[in-house]
């Protein structure tokens, strides 16, 4: 059993910095593929 199948960690919920964000805007295609299908979440702050 894997660390985060014990904690409950799915890795479906990820919250977004500002970096993150950016990196998006710009047309990273890496950090694209990698959010797919993912619940993402954005501080109001950021």
């Amino acid at each position: 059993m894997r660390f985060n199948q014990i904690v409950g960690m799915s890795g479906n919920k990820i919250s977004l910095d500002t970096n993150i964000l950016l990196y998006i805007l710009s047309g990273d295609e890496t950090i694209a593929e990698l959010l797919n299908g993912k619940n993402l979440y954005i501080s109001f702050i950021t």
